[in-house]
């Protein structure tokens, strides 16, 4: 999903690398269209999603903080879906890493063949 990002099982990642950064390009440039075009994405939700004008602004207002502008997800990121999972009782008595919940490597290449600068 443009906003919340792509959901892959690691044999998906080790086996089909180059199909899982096809997926990433498609869904980075959908973000890239959502966010230079405020105009058409908000026209888009008025008429497929059914809001009223004023929604549809506030909602892509909303939206856009939560885009990570490169496509790489952050530790921040993965922490806020770390404490969602855990506010519904799963792994609670667990502090995963970094590491044990994202992987990076794919997003990275993707963000720099956009051309996206990596800190």
């Amino acid at each position: 999903m443009p906003g919340g990002g792509l959901t892959a099982l690691t044999k998906a990642i080790k086996d089909k690398p180059d199909e899982v950064k096809r997926v990433i390009l498609a869904l980075q440039t959908a973000k890239d269209m959502i966010r230079k075009s405020k105009d058409k994405s908000v026209e888009l939700m008025i008429r497929i999603l059914k809001m009223d004008k004023e929604i549809a602004n506030d909602t892509y207002d909303l939206f856009l903080r939560t885009l990570s502008k490169s496509g790489i997800p952050t530790r921040a990121g993965m922490e806020n879906l770390l404490k969602s999972i855990q506010a519904r009782g799963r792994f609670v008595d667990k502090k995963p890493a970094f590491s044990d919940l994202a992987d990076d490597r794919l997003a990275k290449e993707v963000a720099k063949q956009l051309g996206y600068t990596l800190q």
